[in-house]
């Protein structure tokens, strides 16, 4: 954890004196033009921005993380955040030192699968994912109808 500001316990970064904790990541499609590619990942742990920190960390950020460069570590130090420029969805002007829930990155959880901790049984929460993070695939089934049956598991 390093300081940072706007945080009072400050920023989770990769640390080797960190708690365990294992993402698997699998690459869904690859935008070789972008530089850029759609992943899904399965968390085994849960710390805190441990998918934004271990994409960080292998050279993956996310694409507009106001927080987490290459190598797993804060931004902090980068006396180019907060530069002035306006965000493209919607106007919103980066704070100079972002925190935690600021927006410009697209992450979402699209399946979480818990036990129930009083009737041991197995939780499966699933959610519709936004058509921003949607395989090429999946968008042509919908715009075709197929393997849209409108339900949403809960």
């Amino acid at each position: 954890m390093v300081q940072y500001p706007g945080v009072a316990k400050g920023l989770y970064v990769a640390s080797s004196s960190g708690k365990p904790a294992l993402s698997k990541v699998k690459v869904l499609e690859r935008n070789a033009q972008g530089n850029c590619m759609l992943v899904e990942v399965e968390i085994q742990s849960g710390r805190p921005h441990q998918i934004r920190i271990h994409l960080s960390f292998i050279g993956h950020p996310l694409i507009g993380d106001p927080l987490y460069v290459s190598g797993g570590k804060s931004k902090c130090s980068d006396p180019e955040v907060g530069g002035g420029s306006f965000t493209e969805d919607g106007g919103y002007r980066r704070p100079v030192n972002p925190v935690p829930g600021d927006c410009g990155y697209i992450l979402h959880a699209h399946q979480l699968v818990l036990s129930h901790p009083t009737r041991s049984k197995v939780v499966k929460i699933t959610a519709p994912l936004p058509s921003v993070l949607q395989t090429r695939e999946e968008t042509r089934e919908i715009k075709l109808g197929a393997g849209d049956d409108g339900k949403v598991n809960f």
